[in-house]
């Protein structure tokens, strides 16, 4: 391959990524809820609004599934404004935990998906967080 393919190909992929990206970004800003991909990462501000809520999943009308409703501003996306985050019991402990220590701001990532799904949640100190714009690495 020459060096002026190689070259179009590294454009091409730019334009690739740069397009998928963008979509990525779009349907977030129009989405209601809060929601990560597998092996993503962002950081996030907790709001003093959450609770227990019941959900219909599978759309009969009838709320069976207990979940845990969290309003959240992803940092990265802070124009997208307050969104619903709803997760488990289980997550809901974890992220209880952190509150309970005071923690508002924690860097989350998502590995796994479906009911293989793991979150790793880290404290973020809120004083720096507007430093480095709360982008999580």
């Amino acid at each position: 391959m020459s060096k002026n393919n190689t070259s179009n190909n590294n454009h091409n992929n730019d334009s690739w990524a740069e397009n998928l990206k963008r979509n990525q970004e779009q349907r977030m800003k129009d989405s209601k809820w809060f929601n990560m991909q597998p092996g993503e990462k962002t950081v996030l501000e907790f709001l003093p609004d959450f609770g227990p809520v019941m959900k219909d999943f599978n759309g009969d009308g009838m709320a069976e599934t207990l979940r845990y409703e969290y309003k959240v501003i992803d940092i990265n996306h802070r124009d997208a404004g307050a969104k619903p985050w709803d997760v488990s019991k289980r997550w809901s402990e974890c992220i209880d935990y952190h509150l309970k220590q005071g923690h508002r701001i924690l860097k989350v990532e998502r590995v796994g998906a479906g009911m293989k799904t793991n979150y790793y949640f880290t404290p973020v100190d809120s004083r720096s967080s507007g430093s480095n714009s709360g982008a999580a690495s």
